[in-house]
């Protein structure tokens, strides 16, 4: 195993273009976005830091680490998932081992009962969504293969592929599964051997592989449902999310060891409404993905609705609610996640009147017929200034443009 090597298999790898749309960038979306997911990630240096990150394409390399880092798929390609699924759902293997495509030995592998499948991106390109899925299919155990990184042009991205199957891990923890996979490095002395192997994007078809697939024919429509990408829409969630809620749909409820297991660090978060909500709408309209939802039944009644699946933490509604009427936590639980799912429910709603000024519709608030805009006016009728949730704005703005 040598630099040579494997720079000869990064220059053979058919490469599948990626695409940055800004438009779906938290801070195109937010002024007040923190994110910063793709930061350093980048091994050659094609994504730099910004508000939104610059990505020169020319310098791309479609590692595609990129792909399921961005919580809301601002990065987009075609990766190789779809083709590690086929495989996966075609195979009589319980234990699989994952090879990037620049490794430059795999053709050999830890043990002869394995299977080893080679994908055609770096494996930090797969996500923690892949590994779920593999397992939801009945994949029992996982060998992910990073004993070539130390010599590799996009090794840095060693840490993100340990990030990912760690993220697997915790969130198999709960069905006592944490164990179906593990990392496998070069300092782990293990004689490799020769043992069945498949490039995932063209794998062996034999007259058995035939039968075999004909018999397989519900886990691989299972495979492509889980991999089902929705994410073309402006306010939809990222691939690598749906990926992961639509495989934690596929384990059951009552069989969950702990689910109290706690998600915070895992970019989950719920909201909670207060009633104080003016019912102005503006949340929904900021909510990237679409976890918020608010709509009005013929100017009678309102609705805002919350989807804990949907919701990234991006904490984007918070400082657009003029009276600090939301609140985020991170400490979300498993058994709460998987009760709620992506479905929406109802969070605040009430009946609307006009505001007797402005005649904006606004929530029904007793003591008050003015919105808070219009109320603040009339407390205050010779000042400049602007209600607390609308001045901590406007100050944001401000310094955002100082030198």
């Amino acid at each position: 195993m040598n630099f040579l090597t494997i720079a000869e298999r990064l220059s053979g790898i058919d490469r599948s273009a990626v695409i940055f749309d800004s438009s779906r960038c938290l801070h195109e979306i937010s002024k007040y976005s923190k994110c910063e997911a793709c930061y350093e990630l980048c091994p050659v240096d094609a994504i730099q830091p910004g508000k939104p990150p610059s990505f020169d394409e020319n310098a791309c390399e479609s590692c595609l680490a990129c792909l399921p880092i961005c919580p809301t798929g601002a990065f987009k390609a075609d990766d190789a998932v779809p083709a590690l699924m086929n495989c996966a759902a075609r195979t009589d293997a319980k234990t699989i081992e994952l090879i990037c495509a620049p490794h430059p030995s795999a053709e050999t592998g830890v043990a002869e009962t394995n299977l080893g499948i080679q994908v055609s991106s770096c494996l930090a390109g797969l996500g923690t969504g892949a590994y779920l899925i593999l397992i939801a299919i009945g994949v029992e155990q996982i060998l992910t293969r990073i004993d070539a990184c130390a010599q590799c042009p996009w090794g840095s991205l060693i840490s993100q592929i340990e990030k990912q199957v760690k993220r697997a891990q915790q969130m198999l923890a709960p069905w006592g599964l944490s164990q179906a996979i593990r990392t496998f490095s070069s300092e782990e002395s293990i004689e490799l051997v020769e043992r069945p192997f498949w490039n995932a994007d063209n794998p062996p078809l034999s007259r058995r592989d035939l039968f075999r697939m004909a018999s397989r024919q519900g886990q691989l429509a299972a495979a492509r449902v889980l991999i089902e990408d929705k994410s073309s829409k402006s306010k939809s969630l990222s691939r690598e999310r749906r990926r992961e809620l639509n495989a934690l749909k596929q384990f059951s409820l009552q069989e969950l060891e702990n689910g109290h297991f706690s998600l915070e660090g895992f970019n989950h978060a719920k909201i909670s409404v207060s009633n104080d909500c003016t019912a102005c709408g503006v949340c929904a309209r900021a909510c990237p993905t679409g976890a918020l939802r608010f709509s009005i039944d013929a100017d009678t009644k309102f609705h805002l609705m919350f989807s804990t699946g949907m919701c990234i933490g991006c904490e984007i509604c918070i400082p657009v609610c003029a009276v600090n009427a939301i609140s985020v936590t991170h400490d979300l639980t498993f058994e709460e996640l998987l009760k709620q799912g992506d479905e929406h429910f109802i969070l605040q709603e009430g009946d609307l009147i006009e505001c007797d000024r402005c005649r904006t519709l606004i929530a029904k608030r007793p003591g008050t017929n003015f919105c808070p805009l219009c109320e603040h006016r009339l407390k205050n009728p010779f000042g400049s200034d602007l209600p607390p949730g609308l001045k901590f704005q406007d100050v944001n703005e401000r310094h955002k443009q100082k030198p």
